[in-house]
């Protein structure tokens, strides 16, 4: 079977780059402090007050044998706009939640974070604190700090652990003392909760700080990591930059031993045959399915995703099937490992008209949709698709992907669609609309079980809802409105709270 292969590593990159250069904030003094600080919160009115949207019928668009009629609510433009009575605070960032719920957020170059889940009020970890990180348990939080306030990209940071158990703050210095000074790359929590990888931009060194040993090493070098994945036993699975259109796949324990390689099957590159672990590209993984999908190039370089059976923990490999037409960057595997998802170029000449296409891990097609995106995967369930079906026109579509018929959730519109997420349970999707015409941001909550969204909030302008955080247990979310405000909507109570705001006045 032929196999295929193009290059997208300029695009990694590029996203890689994105997620590293996150804003972080500066101090002259290395250990900030800790003071309580309470953040204002005001309560706004119930969303029940807002009527919900009313509804129309329509049918959605044929998906294979599945295509039923549908409600499709129009949005409501008339609900009343609560006004704030606080006093603003100034410069929020993304929320941050931790696994148990807890919230944390930078604002004006100082931390902030929730001394328990749900209290609403805050320790405050003063000046140019940035980039925080909540471990896996939600047990302990690392940041970072700078020597000069304002800086994009921090030079020479400063690493700080806060542990919750013992409200104790303390450079990571202080307690790894091999710890080199200067950048030593962006962290990302292990499983354990217990260590932390750290790697460099544009760098294949990878090191690992040990909070049980009080270690720092650096047991695996590389030249471009382009992945990283954590694998049963701590180990890892890395995706190495070898050269133009072509990498190496491996498995390395905490030692820095390589213990597995990707079986080289190449055909069209003889010269790299005597690689180990050679391949095009790595597409996507997913432990949960074990499921690894590789680009391999055939004699005509056409496009190709070959679907790999692979075990996380023997290393056990078996080539399953191949699908043509498969971009390298418009691949998504579903998070239960069950469903991929393909954006396939119907106009081979460009790239700019594409089609949906769902397939399971066994290769069964499951259907395709025309100028259709994935907004969010619904746990344990199919996507959120945003479609466009006319020029400025587009609606929202619910794929169950369990022989349900598909749903139209919002028919089309001149709306501008922005963020939606599901709830961790998938028994909620809130999401965000623009009305440009009308200089108006709108945001709504859908129950799957329900036939029509809820409105939830307006707000006049066109930046929108956006950084949707679930709580654990669908109990509420965290959200931004544009870069100014940071909201939460309780679910029980339905009302909605503003954290902090910092909209100059």
């Amino acid at each position: 079977m032929k196999h295929k292969f193009v290059s997208a590593k300029w695009i990694v990159i590029v996203v890689w780059a994105t997620a590293v250069l996150t804003a972080c904030t500066i101090t002259d003094n290395p250990t900030p402090q800790a003071p309580l600080a309470e953040v204002v919160t005001v309560e706004r009115p119930s969303a029940t007050a807002t009527p919900p949207p009313s509804s129309t019928p329509t049918t959605t668009r044929s998906l294979v044998e599945t295509a039923v009629a549908t409600s499709t609510p129009q949005p409501t433009r008339t609900p009343p706009e609560p006004t704030p009575t606080f006093t603003p605070l100034p410069g929020i960032l993304f929320p941050e939640i931790s696994s148990q719920g807890q919230l944390a957020f930078v604002q004006n170059q100082v931390l902030f974070v929730e001394t328990a889940v749900g209290s609403g009020t805050f320790k405050e970890f003063g000046n140019n604190a940035g980039s925080p990180l909540w471990s896996p348990q939600g047990d302990k939080l690392i940041f970072k700090t700078c020597t000069l306030p304002g800086q994009i990209f921090c030079e020479d940071p400063t690493w700080m652990l806060y542990e919750l158990e013992t409200e104790s703050l303390n450079r990571l210095k202080d307690i790894v003392p091999n710890l080199p000074s200067g950048d030593i790359g962006y962290p990302t929590w292990m499983k354990s909760g217990e260590k932390l990888l750290f790697r460099k931009l544009f760098e294949g060194d990878i090191s690992i700080l040990d909070f049980e040993t009080s270690s720092f090493s650096t047991p695996i070098q590389g030249s471009n990591n382009l992945g990283i994945w954590e694998l049963p036993n701590e180990n890892l699975l890395i995706q190495d930059h070898f050269g133009i259109w072509a990498n190496v796949l491996q498995v390395y324990d905490q030692n820095g031993t390589k213990i597995w390689s990707f079986p080289n099957l190449s055909s069209v590159f003889p010269e790299f045959r005597s690689v180990e672990g050679f391949n095009a590209d790595v597409l996507g993984f997913s432990e949960e399915g074990q499921l690894l999908i590789i680009f391999e190039p055939d004699k005509n370089l056409d496009e190709f995703a070959a679907f790999y059976h692979f075990d996380p923990e023997s290393f056990e490999i078996e080539h399953l099937f191949s699908v043509q037409r498969a971009p390298a960057t418009s691949l998504q595997i579903s998070p239960d490992g069950q469903f991929i998802a393909l954006y396939v170029p119907i106009d081979q000449s460009t790239f700019g008209n594409k089609e949906l296409m769902l397939i399971d891990n066994t290769g069964f097609f499951q259907g395709q949709r025309p100028n259709s995106i994935i907004m969010d995967w619904r746990p344990d369930g199919g996507p959120m698709v945003k479609e466009s079906v006319a020029e400025g026109q587009t609606q929202f579509v619910y794929w169950p992907l369990d022989g349900a018929a598909v749903q139209v959730l919002v028919s089309p519109t001149s709306f501008v669609f922005g963020e939606g997420t599901w709830s961790g349970d998938g028994r909620f999707f809130i999401y965000s609309a623009v009305d440009e015409a009308e200089n108006r941001s709108y945001l709504y909550l859908w129950h799957p079980e329900s036939d029509a969204p809820t409105l939830l909030h307006t707000a006049g302008g066109t930046d929108g809802f956006r950084n949707f955080a679930w709580l654990p247990g669908s109990t509420g979310v965290y959200f931004n409105l544009g870069q100014t405000e940071l909201w939460k909507f309780e679910v029980e109570t339905e009302s909605l709270t503003l954290i902090a705001s910092s909209e100059e006045e």
